[in-house]
């Protein structure tokens, strides 16, 4: 391999000297470019040695700066400069910084031509290609080999990391990390960041705000540095992409040893592996997932095929026999439909947030709800519904810092004694969202509903036969319905009104945005359409138990 300290002694090119950065003179040289462009830099490839006459920045002291800076973050082997053009010499402050950063310096005279220089290096490293082609060909055989014996993404980064001597966490499209492959000599542990929640919300903002879409056109890793209190991270961004499209993320973790161009070589050729294996990986996980959940929704609704389909599942989930159980609905009304992909992300941090109840709680997907299994909760009814009422709220909270666009509600299912009667749960779960969803008389703004909330109408929808539900409607709905058809009138909505406000004329007036005489008129007017008078407690009576079961009827 052409190294810097190489370039000095050839006698093609005698007359280049060095003037800063002889620290890193034993730098690699993989290719050579000529700079005077201002854009140039930002494209550069690490190993890649810069040439040029100092025109860009000739009158930019500032820029001088960054752009020494710039290209000793970037891993540029050596920036050649040459003089008398539009530089008698090199700036002082270009120098001191070059040796501060241990970027290589080269004095080019006047009378050397760029393209002479370039044509006599690429001469030379024809035979560093092949030792390049030589580490690829290595990197791919290792890359395989894992593959072949059957380990997974997790393992090809672990490896990765070894070779390249430095920590790396995998992140998927929206920066939520994946794996993480830690190195025992790292100053900064992966896990310790990683491992608080508040610390991941950081690193996703701040990687929303560094990075844009142009980098799936990056050939190279992207340099950031990452501030954690009084920490500084340098990390490495290399997008894992098929046909520009990015799937994933490798960070790098450049805590450790600074990536040169033959690590960055390894780092592409496992991100090839990286990329099959990801898409064979997530393929398996859906379809995994998807099996997992059928499974789940097969047990709840009591439609296993037979007891080792149970013990199957109670197995999975490491789940007791003998404990008291109960299901809870999270069912979710978003504007956008969400992916296989978005609700299993979703389930998977619902189960995180699970993990931190004393209950033990399971929590699968299901079309556009989420079905929670509970586990031991306790048995007093009274402190049952007290205990899931205050983990709900707890939930909805997180779930509302999670996503914007999400609208949901929390029903809550009773107790049963044991997992086989756990349909029963479920059942009342379903009958309490559809009684909630289809009552307009409930409170929504509090979305949390549970089974002991409709209790009465569970009653009365499960034993009133379907010819009470007519009569009850031909005797006291059908004959307002009539009349308001034909009169444009609104007694059936003041019927509900004033029950709703528990026959209090002032707030159903106000309930009804009109004045209260006019509810007096309209409620004298109800008493001659149906024949009955608000002054006779049994009229009363079968009156706020109609506008109580109306929304059943």
């Amino acid at each position: 391999m052409l190294t810097v300290e190489d370039l000095l002694h050839l006698d093609e090119l005698k007359g280049i000297t060095i003037l800063a950065g002889e620290k890193n003179i034993k730098n690699q040289i993989l290719q050579v470019n000529i700079m005077e462009n201002p854009d140039a830099f930002d494209w550069l490839t690490p190993g890649e040695m810069l040439l040029t006459t100092g025109f860009i920045f000739k009158d930019d002291g500032a820029m001088q700066k960054r752009l020494i800076r710039d290209l000793a973050k970037m891993n540029c082997s050596a920036l050649g400069f040459k003089l008398q053009r539009y530089f008698d010499e090199i700036p002082e402050s270009m120098v001191k910084l070059a040796n501060k950063v241990n970027l290589p310096i080269l004095s080019i005279p006047y009378d050397y031509n760029f393209t002479e220089i370039i044509s006599i290096i690429n001469q030379h490293h024809k035979f560093n290609q092949s030792m390049v082609s030589s580490l690829e060909v290595s990197m791919h055989n290792k890359m395989y080999r894992i593959l072949e014996a059957g380990n997974g993404s997790k393992h090809v980064i672990q490896k990765l990391a070894e070779s390249i001597q430095n920590p790396i966490v995998l992140l998927d499209q929206n920066f939520s990390p994946t794996y993480y492959a830690d190195l025992p000599e790292n100053p900064i542990r992966v896990s310790s960041i990683l491992n608080k929640q508040k610390n991941v919300q950081h690193i996703q903002q701040f990687l929303n705000e560094k990075i844009n879409s142009s980098l799936r056109f990056y050939q190279d890793p992207m340099n950031l540095d990452f501030s954690f209190g009084q920490k500084t991270i340098p990390i490495r961004i290399f997008p894992i992409k098929k046909n520009n499209i990015i799937i994933s993320y490798l960070i790098i973790w450049n805590t450790m040893h600074e990536l040169g161009p033959l690590d960055i070589i390894e780092l592409k050729v496992a991100a090839q592996y990286l990329l099959l294996q990801l898409q064979l990986e997530d393929s398996l996980n859906i379809e995994s997932y998807q099996k997992r959940n059928e499974m789940f929704f097969e047990i709840i609704r009591n439609k296993y095929q037979n007891e080792d389909d149970l013990i199957q599942f109670i197995k999975y989930y490491q789940l007791k026999t003998d404990a008291i159980y109960s299901i809870v609905i999270l069912e979710t009304s978003n504007n956008q439909s969400q992916s296989n992909r978005q609700m299993m992300n979703l389930s998977t941090r619902l189960n995180q947030m699970l993990s931190g109840y004393r209950q033990k709680m399971i929590c699968i997907e299901y079309s556009n709800s989420f079905i929670l299994l509970i586990q031991d909760p306790p048995a007093d009814e009274r402190e049952y519904l007290k205990t899931m009422n205050t983990i709900g709220k707890s939930l909805l909270n997180q779930l509302a810092k999670e996503s914007n666009d999400l609208d949901i509600t929390m029903v809550i299912g009773p107790t049963v004694p044991n997992i086989k009667q756990i349909y029963i749960s479920f059942q009342q779960a379903l009958q309490t969202l559809d009684i909630y969803n289809s009552d307009a008389s409930f409170e929504h703004s509090t979305p949390i509903i549970s089974y002991d909330d409709v209790f009465l109408k569970h009653i009365i929808r499960d034993h009133l036969s379907i010819d009470g539900l007519h009569k009850i409607t031909e005797r006291f709905i059908t004959p307002l319905k009539q009349f308001d058809a034909v009169n444009k009138s609104e007694y059936l909505k003041t019927l509900q009104a004033y029950y709703q406000a528990n026959r209090n004329i002032t707030k159903a007036a106000e309930n009804l945005f009109i004045h209260r005489n006019t509810l007096l008129h309209r409620l004298n007017k109800i008493e001659e359409i149906l024949n009955i008078s608000f002054d006779t407690p049994g009229d009363n009576l079968q009156l706020e138990f109609v506008i109580y079961i109306f929304p059943l009827l």
